[in-house]
C-alpha cells in the first residue's frame, strides 16, 4: 500500500477522497492547500509515494505546486484531479507522466485511478524532474486568460 498526499481545499470532498482511498489500506496525508502540502513534503517526502493534487486552488495551482517540487528535485509522481478536463488534460499530459482524473468521479472510480496510476509509475518512472518542471510557453500562450492564471507563480 502507498503513502498518499491529498491536497484538496474543499475540505469535504477532501474528507471523502481520504475514506475512498483509505479504504484501500493507503496510508494518507490530509492538506487543504499547497503551502501546507509544501511544509509536509519537505518533511516526509521519503515516505510519500503519490501526490493526489486538485488543479484549481489558491494561493497557487496544484500545476504550480508540481512545477515547484520538480525544480527542487523532488520526484514524487503527481495525480491532478481537476472539473476542467478538456483544458487541463492537456496540460498535465506536457509535464510527462503525470495524469489527471476529471471531477466529479465516484469513489470506486478514485480507487480504480489511483491504482493504476501507482502501477504505472512503478513500471514507467516519472520523467526527470527537469522534463517536468516546464510546461510549454506555447502551450500556455494558447489557453484562455482564467486557465493561464493557474501558472502564475
Amino acid at each position: 500500500m502507498a503513502t498518499i498526499l491529498v491536497i484538496e481545499d474543499d475540505l469535504l470532498l477532501l474528507a471523502l477522497i481520504s475514506s475512498a482511498l483509505g479504504q484501500e489500506r493507503h496510508t494518507i496525508i490530509e492538506t487543504k492547500g499547497p503551502l501546507e502540502a509544501m511544509e509536509i513534503i519537505k518533511l516526509r517526502k521519503q515516505e510519500i509515494d503519490l501526490i493526489l493534487t486538485d488543479v484549481a486552488m489558491t494561493p497557487i495551482s496544484g500545476l504550480v505546486l508540481a512545477s515547484r517540487l520538480a525544480k527542487q528535485g523532488i520526484n514524487i509522481p503527481v495525480l491532478f484531479m481537476s472539473g476542467y478536463h478538456s483544458i487541463v488534460g492537456p496540460i498535465t499530459a506536457s509535464l510527462g507522466n503525470d495524469a489527471l482524473i476529471e471531477k466529479p468521479f465516484t469513489a470506486n472510480g478514485l480507487r480504480k485511478a489511483v491504482r493504476a496510476f501507482l502501477e504505472r509509475s512503478e513500471q514507467n518512472p516519472s520523467a526527470s524532474p527537469a522534463e517536468r518542471s516546464i510546461v510549454r510557453n506555447d502551450l500556455r500562450a494558447k489557453l484562455p486568460a482564467p486557465i493561464r492564471t493557474l501558472f502564475r507563480n
